[in-house]
């Protein structure tokens, strides 16, 4: 919900200034992505429920973590693009 959220609001903000808004949907998921991958990651563990299983090799938890924040891309950028064309369809910009 989070990525698509901020896919949404970088989409019509795209549109209102002019820019392109699949890749400024791409960069703010990847960043949105990227910041819950290490804070939030960093924050779980320590409370507990989000420690790394047993054996779990640093490129396993690297690879984990670069899948999570593709994902966050992709969701944001199909949020972006829909509110992009939404906008445009609406005839204002807002």
């Amino acid at each position: 919900m989070i990525y698509v959220g901020v896919g949404i609001a970088v989409g019509r903000w795209a549109v209102v200034n002019k820019r392109n808004a699949a890749l400024s949907g791409i960069a703010a998921g990847a960043i949105v992505g990227l910041v819950g991958e290490t804070i939030g990651w960093g924050i779980a563990s320590a409370i507990g429920p989000g420690r790394p299983p047993p054996g779990a090799t640093p490129t396993l938890l690297a690879a984990a973590a670069a899948f999570a924040i593709l994902v966050a891309a992709v969701v944001a950028l199909l949020g972006s693009i829909t509110a992009a064309a939404i906008s445009r369809a609406a005839g204002r910009p807002r």
